[in-house]
């Protein structure tokens, strides 16, 4: 077995409950963060 696999699995887990967290977190943020997207796309 490959001994990296269990810690690779646990690493992707990791960072996929670590995303949905920040996920989670921008969306209140999206509005402004497009907002932001057309403010500077206009200049």
């Amino acid at each position: 077995m490959n001994e990296k696999l269990p810690n690779a699995v646990h690493h992707i887990l990791a960072n996929t409950g670590t995303n949905l967290h920040k996920i989670d977190n921008s969306t209140a943020q999206l509005e402004v963060f497009q907002e932001k997207i057309t403010v500077h796309d206009s200049l």
